[in-house]
């Protein structure tokens, strides 16, 4: 439909004045050049891959190389109860269960880290009021300590450990 001029009698409503008529055939040329355009655009057909070619003929600079791009064997490391995962740029997370015989519990990392260990969180998988802690950390494990909260004694049990490092 367009709207180019008033319409003409008998349709016409004579409650619209003559400045809203303005702005409606206005809003109409508005409305048919949106509409135009919408009609005139065509999707694209391909979806150009990383190995495609610039517009230039020229080999095309993006690559997943260029970009830094990365593929899930980059991330190697085991899943298990006690693993580890070590990413593109030699950082490691580390896990374990540890099954504290007492207080002072020596542990060692699944695999060691290669440079350092940044640090480690540790807790009690038990349910109760203990505070844990992983100390004396290096790149083969640390030192897991456990108090409970409210004697303060040292207690064994079974604690998760998470650490960091390169």
């Amino acid at each position: 439909m367009q709207i180019n001029k008033l319409p003409s009698a008998p349709n016409v409503d004579t409650s619209v004045t003559k400045p809203t008529w303005d702005w409606l055939i206005k809003m109409g040329k508005l409305l048919n050049q949106l509409v135009d355009w919408v009609n005139s655009y065509t999707a694209p057909t391909t979806v150009i891959a990383h190995a495609s070619t610039h517009a230039s003929g020229a080999s095309d600079p993006i690559t997943p190389a260029s970009i830094g791009a990365m593929t899930l064997s980059q991330f190697t490391g085991t899943f298990s109860a006690n693993g580890y995962r070590k990413l593109p740029d030699g950082t490691m997370i580390q896990w374990l269960t540890a099954n504290a015989t007492g207080d002072n519990y020596s542990f060692s990392w699944p695999t060691a880290f290669s440079t350092a260990c940044y640090g480690a969180l540790s807790t009690s998988v038990a349910s109760g009021n203990y505070v844990t802690a992983a100390y004396n950390l290096s790149v083969n494990g640390g030192v897991l300590t456990s108090r409970v909260s409210t004697t303060g004694s040292g207690t064994a049990g079974t604690y998760f450990v998470v650490g960091i490092g390169k």
